[in-house]
């Protein structure tokens, strides 16, 4: 029997193996958010490891992505950061979609999907307006699930490695926002 367990988020993609039957227990972490390079270190190590063994037999189990169901609307509060709190807006669309405001900044539209975890997930090409993020985190993502009358979770600043092979800074900051 064959155990595992992969997974990732915004720079990272993670696989976990253990075949009990041959004391085998492995753990990958890649920084890549392409579950290919995950897949060819893991592999890699199992061909090594466990001969025998194909990637066929993996099962992971990955959070699976739900729809948005949130209510058409629109959604205002802050991102907390070192340098204080950042405007954000966010207006809930039909057919999954949110558009996006943070501070002052021009909105951007992008698809959303809901998770076990979260109501709200979406990543969009936003850099947020902190000396940390302006170095190299041109993307934000949202994980935001209505707790009573609010949108409570994060929003991640970062860059995805696998365009130019390197992984930006991953900030994850406080996010709560209110019906406006």
């Amino acid at each position: 029997m064959i155990h595992s367990h992969g997974g990732g988020m915004g720079g990272v993609a993670t696989m976990m193996i253990d075949i009990p039957e041959r004391e085998l227990s492995v753990a990958v972490l890649a920084n890549s958010t392409d579950k290919a390079a995950r897949d060819a270190v893991v592999g890699h190590l199992m061909g090594v490891l466990a001969p025998g063994f194909s990637s066929e037999q993996i099962n992971p189990i990955t959070e699976q992505a739900r729809p948005m169901t949130l209510a058409q609307g629109d959604w205002a509060g802050e991102i907390g950061t070192g340098e204080g709190e950042v405007p954000l807006r966010i207006r809930v669309l039909s057919g999954c979609r949110v558009e996006i405001r943070p501070a002052d900044g021009p909105p951007v539209t992008a698809p959303a999907t809901a998770s076990r975890r979260w109501d709200l997930c979406a990543i969009a090409p936003i850099q947020l307006p902190t000396a940390d993020a302006r170095l190299n985190s041109p993307s934000t993502g949202l994980e935001l699930r209505a707790e009573r009358d609010r949108l409570v979770g994060r929003a991640i600043a970062f860059k995805d490695g696998d365009r130019d092979g390197w992984l930006g800074s991953y900030l994850v900051h406080p996010c709560a926002l209110r019906p406006s």
